[in-house]
């Protein structure tokens, strides 16, 4: 039962799921991009903690669309939007599922806005972020994966020709679970 309902300046949509007696706001941004909180409704139900649980979709996720206040391109603010939400209330708590977890570590602001930061099935650093970025802007001449203009998809065996900034989820997690079995101090991903 979701009872309140608001947006932020930038179109990060916040639903109360439940209220507690306490103190804190327990935020649960889902993974993704694209999964909408909906998808945290098992976890929402399941929570006995002090305080309000909230849903979060940011600009564009989910079955958040078309926010008021989201730019034409409501994915150019992310991952920095979680701050506008965490911002939004007082004593959050921010419990980020999967690339919502991500999400939360990409943003160092956090740390002073938040008391609590919880990941659930997430990576566990945020150095993955940089590269995904770069690998997402175009091909890059030291990749040998897209060096020709090929980006293999060694997860689902497809092959995207031209544009390596196709990639679709099963590669991006490929990526990810990449990142997280590299040896501390490794580069290359």
């Amino acid at each position: 039962m979701t009872d309140m309902a608001f947006f932020t300046p930038s179109g990060v949509r916040l639903r109360r799921h439940s209220q507690r007696p306490g103190p804190l706001n327990w935020l649960l941004l889902p993974g993704g991009p694209g999964i909408g909180s909906e998808s945290l409704q098992e976890l929402a139900d399941a929570l006995d903690v002090p305080g309000a649980v909230w849903f979060v979709d940011l600009p564009g996720d989910g079955s958040n669309r078309a926010p008021p206040g989201a730019k034409a391109d409501p994915f150019a603010d992310w991952p920095q939007v979680v701050l506008e939400a965490a911002e939004a209330l007082p004593s959050v708590v921010f419990a980020g599922h999967s690339t919502g977890g991500m999400y939360l570590l990409a943003t160092p602001e956090l740390e002073t806005q938040i008391l609590g930061l919880a990941l659930l099935d997430t990576a566990p650093d945020a150095a993955w972020h940089p590269k995904f970025v770069a690998m997402t802007q175009g091909p890059s001449p030291s990749c040998s994966r897209c060096r020709d203009g090929r980006l293999r998809s060694g997860s689902s065996g497809r092959e995207y020709r031209g544009d390596c900034r196709r990639i679709d989820r099963v590669e991006f997690h490929a990526v990810i679970a990449r990142c997280r079995a590299r040896p501390a101090g490794a580069d290359a991903i």
